[in-house]
């Protein structure tokens, strides 16, 4: 896909629930160069932070939301991905980064 700054992208899954998109991006490894430009390319679409998701296998679950804040897009563990694809699937609530307090 051609993005409006000329920039091109792919994208892993991208799908409609309740009337809105949902993308989810799969990495097994070195997300670091990657996650910077979704979290733009979200942006750019429009998307809900709860509807763009980035699945890492092997993060900790306080690397995610950390992630999540600082890029406003939903990471996380493998195995979170099921329920909240679940949430958004029955209740079309877009899942939302936890925000630690400590």
């Amino acid at each position: 896909m051609r993005l409006p700054g000329g920039e091109t992208s792919e994208f892993d899954l991208i799908f409609e629930a309740g009337g809105q998109p949902i993308w989810i991006e799969l990495k097994t490894g070195d997300y670091q160069r990657h996650i910077a430009k979704y979290g733009k390319v979200s942006r750019m679409l429009g998307l809900e932070v709860g509807r763009c998701l980035m699945v890492l296998p092997e993060i900790s679950e306080d690397v995610a939301t950390d992630l999540s804040v600082v890029f406003g897009m939903t990471v996380l563990p493998i195995h979170r991905l099921q329920p909240v694809i679940e949430g958004l699937l029955t209740t079309g609530t877009a899942a939302r980064p936890v925000h630690r307090t400590s």
